[in-house]
């Protein structure tokens, strides 16, 4: 927890990085869709397509939370990734596929995306200008 903001903005700054996530996830869920009703693609791809879709969402919602907060790039990567992965397990609980391997590496991938977003969230610079 950082030191110059309390709790609740830090859990605030979670929620809202984490609907980011989601918010991410959901438009590249539509985009995949998209293509696929328009290139014709068989429901093998789904799997893959919606894995994509959620790692995408969880590296960007990771990156742009480290980006903000500038410390311990990999924790905060693995919290905020948490926030979609956290549904994927429970929904693979709820469907009885929770011990799949596949099921299983999804989650770890989610989550290893999510550290690496917080990894590059905390070495990109920021560039801020200034008029001269």
């Amino acid at each position: 927890m950082s030191e110059s903001r309390g709790f609740p903005a830090e859990l605030l700054s979670f929620l809202l990085f984490g609907v980011l996530g989601v918010a991410v996830t959901a438009a590249a869920l539509a985009c995949f869709a998209q293509l696929m009703a328009g290139q014709g693609c068989s429901g093998g791809v789904v799997p893959i397509l919606a894995t994509t879709a959620v790692c995408m969402g969880s590296l960007l919602c990771a990156l742009a939370a480290t980006f903000r907060k500038k410390a311990h790039g990999l924790l905060t990567g693995l919290l905020q990734s948490t926030f979609l992965a956290v549904p994927l397990a429970l929904s693979a609980a709820w469907n009885g596929t929770a011990a799949e391997p596949a099921v299983v590496c999804r989650i770890l991938v989610v989550l290893l995306c999510g550290c690496i977003g917080g990894l590059l969230g905390v070495t990109l610079r920021s560039h801020r200008h200034t008029l001269r």
